[in-house]
């Protein structure tokens, strides 16, 4: 699927990791984790704004973009020792919540 940037927000990736696309099943294939957010609100009733939470989490971040997050209690690294990449929003489409109803339910 072609992407054109961020959805809502500036194009950043989580903890500075590199950026993949969707489309790169060699990329995706080598990841050891893979960064998805999915920005969607639809499901909210009062106080909308969820979609901008993947985007918040990824800019949000109190230490230098490096992809460098060492654990001191565990002296290791995931980020340099695992192959973590971003592959940014899944594509999210507003008022599509689906609401499921139990069969077994009391009418």
């Amino acid at each position: 699927m072609t992407r054109y940037g961020a959805q809502f927000g500036p194009n950043i990736t989580f903890l500075g990791i590199p950026a993949i696309d969707v489309d790169d099943a060699k990329a995706l294939a080598a990841a050891d984790v893979v960064i998805v957010g999915a920005p969607f609100d639809g499901g909210t009733s009062y106080r909308a704004g969820a979609r901008f939470g993947p985007s918040a989490i990824r800019g949000t971040d109190y230490l230098p973009h490096d992809g460098s997050r060492p654990s001191l209690a565990m002296r290791t690294d995931g980020l340099k020792e695992l192959n973590v990449v971003d592959m940014g929003d899944v594509e999210m489409f507003s008022g599509d919540a689906k609401t499921r109803r139990s069969h077994n339910h009391l009418a």
